[in-house]
């Protein structure tokens, strides 16, 4: 018998494709891809082995923001090796409301698009 699983994610969440950038604590920039993001947090992928640090900046653009980049607080939840490069699970930290505003406007555009 197959156990059922339930959804740990309180937020609803989107795939996409971004390219972002992460600053350490010891101000290393890291070029990555968002594959997908909700109001509480986001998938990251760096083309870098893992990252031993617990919190980073995640600078990225969102269409709906009107070209202006979001920077934002994030812990690291949790992270593996995948084919050389790393995937994050991060959690956004203090995330602003018009930031709020713009990632909930973004994934109500992803789903116009779908």
């Amino acid at each position: 018998m197959k156990a059922i699983i339930p959804n740990r994610r309180h937020y609803e969440r989107v795939s996409t494709e971004r390219p972002v950038t992460l600053l350490t604590p010891e101000n290393n920039a890291l070029q990555g891809k968002m594959i997908d993001i909700s109001i509480h947090g986001a998938g990251v992928i760096v083309h870098s082995s893992c990252i031993t640090c617990d919190q980073v900046q995640i600078m990225f653009h969102l269409p709906t923001s009107g070209g202006t980049p979001l920077t934002l607080s994030a812990i690291i939840t949790h992270h593996s090796s995948i084919r050389g490069d790393c995937f994050l699970g991060l959690e956004f930290v203090g995330l602003l409301k018009n930031y709020e505003s713009a990632i909930n406007e973004f994934i109500r555009f992803h789903h116009r698009l779908d």
